[in-house]
């Protein structure tokens, strides 16, 4: 055996492209996660206000919900208040929950790394007691992160809302535990979420 067959060469350029590939899969999988958070609250954002909530009953009524019943049970209430929009509010929340089962394989599967972009999750069914693997690109994963961003700004204007600034970023303070800045309407630190959905409410 020769001494390069002993000590082969190591591709530097190799070991620094999957490196890079290493760490961008890792970014997309947690941006995935948290703009999937994002959504979660944004939904039940907009269910509160459907129902005209206040601060102190918000997480009584809306957070017990799994993600699938919570698609449900605010589908259904807004398509009881606005029954033409039927086909469009099914559209939508069908549209989250197909990003829920994303969500499911990407959280609770085995990631595999691959060569290149080549990552795969190996996620076992409930429903078919059966394993799979599905093949997840970084560029995948930040294009759903994004329509998950879509996604929010639909669901809160589908409840005549203006779309939340994202849950890490609300103002907390007091009794107040949600709403203080929106994205597309802004009030005055202070004001609490009972008031400002109160006129969405009625606006709705």
């Amino acid at each position: 055996m020769t001494d390069d067959e002993e000590n082969p060469e190591i591709d530097m350029e190799l070991v620094q492209k999957s490196a890079e590939v290493r760490a961008e899969t890792f970014h997309a999988i947690g941006k995935f996660i948290f703009e999937f958070s994002q959504l979660e609250f944004s939904i039940r954002f907009a269910l509160a206000a459907y129902l005209g909530l206040s601060d102190e009953h918000f997480d009584a009524i809306t957070g017990p919900y799994d993600f699938r019943m919570l698609c449900a049970v605010t589908s259904k209430v807004r398509q009881l208040k606005h029954p033409a929009q039927k086909d469009e509010i099914e559209k939508l929340f069908n549209e989250c929950l197909e990003l829920n089962n994303k969500r499911v394989q990407i959280a609770h599967g085995v990631w595999t790394e691959g060569l290149g972009d080549d990552w795969t999750v190996r996620h076992w069914s409930r429903q078919t007691l059966d394993a799979k693997h599905y093949p997840y690109a970084a560029d995948q994963l930040h294009a759903m992160a994004r329509s998950m961003d879509l996604s929010c700004s639909m669901t809160s204007s589908s409840a005549g809302l203006p779309c939340p600034i994202p849950a890490h970023r609300l103002l907390i303070s007091g009794n107040f535990h949600y709403a203080a800045f929106y994205r597309m309407a802004p009030t005055r630190a202070g004001v609490s979420m009972r008031n400002s959905m109160a006129n969405w409410h009625r606006d709705g």
